[in-house]
């Protein structure tokens, strides 16, 4: 094992002007693909003047389509509700597709401007890349990003903030591989003649693979992954979806060898929602101090979501569709999952209780259900600490709610606080929309981690590859800190009746805007008009089709059996608004529909 390099991610403070290592390794990238393209430069016909321009169009062709490409993909909604929005890329918000469109596009221009085939440009670009690929890599290793697995090869080194196990220094790999074994290849195969194409080829091949092959000790966002994945339907409570992901993170909790709560239930606790069976899972860790093993600390997150948007306190109006809830709450589940493991290889003195609840978003009902139960020993839980929306850290800003409920709170965990080097609002208020508020209720002190609503909250769109997984560690140490504070702190906690809506303060406001946002997307779902009725052999009967609606323009009558939209076979009304889904006014549809004389294939326009 060896140290991490103790390095400032700034090289240069000249007052308020700081330049980072990292924006340094962007000038060393395209110096080196000005150098290397200038000594070849004459193979084409260009000059050294040429190879300036086509360097500046590739620069303008990557940060406009990589901003571009983020809006498009993973922004809309918010471009569509501040249309000046793009233009902050202070803001953050970059995609390498995107970006990598913009520079071929760039390239393309270029290459039509110098009268140049367009392969033959980007064989001679190609080689120039990994440079700059590697460069990107040293600074992402300086800025502590791409944490890799635990490891026990020599070269391991602890990662900054995530634990003493030493880990795989994957950037620099991605830096040895994507950077400098990558133009060796491409540099020596290309001093020769070949075939137009077979460079560029060569590239994407190469990049594939060794990109492929770092990823095997990369740190994996696996939690969030499956738990945001369309498979789970957006885990509402009491679904498919959600007892899949209970079942999930009671195997997880299994693995790390952790003990099931109750001899009687294992890991997955029932309890009912009207006809329902839902499932809280809840998993014991002992502690190291027999004097403390009836003093519990409980970490806490909801596994469920909006499901497929049934339900007011659910889905904010968007039926059918998939709300995946990877910030909320898959994220704070992954957070839940990641400190059991840690914490089971690095016990505590006291011994600690790890909950996932389910029917959060129908009022807490999970949680409710586990405090009330008469399973925990809540005369014996010093603290809970609860996280809900963890995933989106931007700007540094986190919410800590609860920090009144115990006397101690304040002097034990501000310095914590203080220390973790994030923008903090503090709230002493206990209770909060999430699980927390149903410990405080039994008077037990709680705590509460939240990154801030979003565009995406309770929306369709809320998906995996918009955490910010880098910001998601750094709340993780945080929460390990605070739960290692507190179990170092042996003596009682005092609880403190600090009733009201511990929330950021311009959480209304935000709510607000969001509530208008939902509003406009609402306003823009198609629509096509029939009223379904029950399941026949051949297809979903219709009980009737509104008057003007697409259904009536598009000659559907009343009458007719759905056998199909869009090639989705219909047996529910459900189908239907899952074939619908997602679909705008304008929208063309085909429907299979079968009458007396046969089945017939019509298109709709939604409107």
């Amino acid at each position: 094992m060896i140290n991490y390099p103790t390095i400032d991610p700034v090289a240069i403070s000249l007052g308020p002007l700081q330049v980072h290592w990292y924006g340094l390794m962007y000038v060393v990238g395209f110096v080196a693909a000005w150098w290397l393209g200038c000594k070849r430069a004459p193979r084409i016909g260009l000059t050294k003047d040429d190879i300036g321009d086509l360097l500046f169009y590739c620069a303008i062709g990557v940060v406009a389509g990589g901003r571009l490409g983020y809006a498009l993909f993973y922004g809309l909604e918010q471009w569509m509700a501040d249309p000046l929005w793009i233009f902050r890329v202070w803001d953050g918000g970059m995609s390498f597709h995107g970006g990598l469109m913009g520079v071929l596009l760039a390239a393309w221009l270029f290459a039509r401007r110098k009268q140049l085939a367009f392969f033959t440009l980007t064989d001679f670009i190609a080689p120039l890349v990994p440079i700059g690929l590697g460069a990107g890599r040293i600074g992402n290793f300086i800025n502590h990003e791409l944490p890799g697995r635990v490891t026990s090869l020599p070269w391991g080194m602890p990662f900054p903030g995530m634990g003493p196990e030493p880990r795989h220094p994957s950037a620099l790999y991605e830096a040895v591989l994507e950077g400098a074994v990558l133009f060796v290849i491409l540099w020596w195969v290309s001093a020769k003649p070949r075939a137009r194409g077979f460079i560029s080829g060569l590239f994407l091949l190469g990049y594939g693979v060794f990109r492929f092959m770092v990823e095997f000790v990369r740190m994996p966002d696996a939690h969030i992954g499956y738990l945001a994945s369309e498979e789970l339907e957006g885990r509402g409570s009491g679904s498919e979806g959600a007892r899949k992901a209970a079942r999930y993170v009671a195997e997880q909790f299994e693995s790390y060898g952790l003990e099931p709560l109750s001899e009687e239930h294992g890991f997955l606790v029932p309890f009912h929602v009207r006809k329902e069976e839902c499932f809280n899972v809840v998993a014991v860790l002992e502690g190291t101090d027999p004097d403390l093993a009836d003093e519990w600390l409980v970490l806490g997150a909801h596994h469920d979501h909006a499901g497929l948007g049934q339900g007011a306190l659910g889905g904010m109006g968007f039926p059918g569709e998939v709300h995946n809830g990877a910030d909320d709450n898959a994220s704070g589940t992954a957070a839940v999952l990641e400190l059991a493991q840690y914490l089971a290889a690095h016990p505590l003195a006291h011994p600690v209780i790890f909950c996932t609840f389910s029917a959060e978003e129908r009022g807490l009902l999970g949680s409710k259900a586990l405090v009330k139960s008469g399973l925990l020993p809540n005369d014996h839980i010093r603290a809970m600490l609860n996280l809900d929306m963890v995933g989106r850290l931007t700007d540094d800003y986190l919410f800590v709610g609860g920090m009144g409920t115990a006397d101690e709170f304040h002097p034990l965990l501000d310095p914590v606080l203080e220390a973790s080097g994030l923008d903090l609002e503090v709230s002493d208020l206990g209770e909060a929309p999430s699980d927390n508020t149903s410990f405080f209720h039994a008077g037990i002190p709680s705590l509460f981690l939240f990154t801030h609503v979003h565009p995406d909250y309770h929306m369709p769109s809320d998906d995996a590859h918009l955490i910010n997984y880098e910001g998601e560690v750094r709340v993780i140490q945080l929460a390990r800190n605070i739960l290692e504070t507190l179990d170092d702190h042996t003596e009682s906690l005092t609880f403190q009746d600090v009733g009201g809506m511990g929330m950021p303060r311009d959480f209304n406001d935000r709510m607000m805007e969001h509530y208008v946002r939902i509003a406009e997307r609402r306003s823009k779902k198609g629509r096509l008009g029939i009223r379904p009725g029950s399941y026949t052999e051949s297809g979903l009967e219709l009980v009737s089709v509104r008057e003007s609606s697409a259904a009536a323009k598009a000659g559907i009558q009343g009458s007719d059996i759905v056998v199909a939209i869009d090639g989705r076979k219909i047996l529910t009304s459900k189908d239907i608004r899952r074939a619908l889904a997602g679909k705008l006014k304008g929208t063309e549809v085909s429907i299979t529909l079968r009458r007396s004389e046969g089945e017939v294939e019509i298109t709709a326009v939604l409107d």
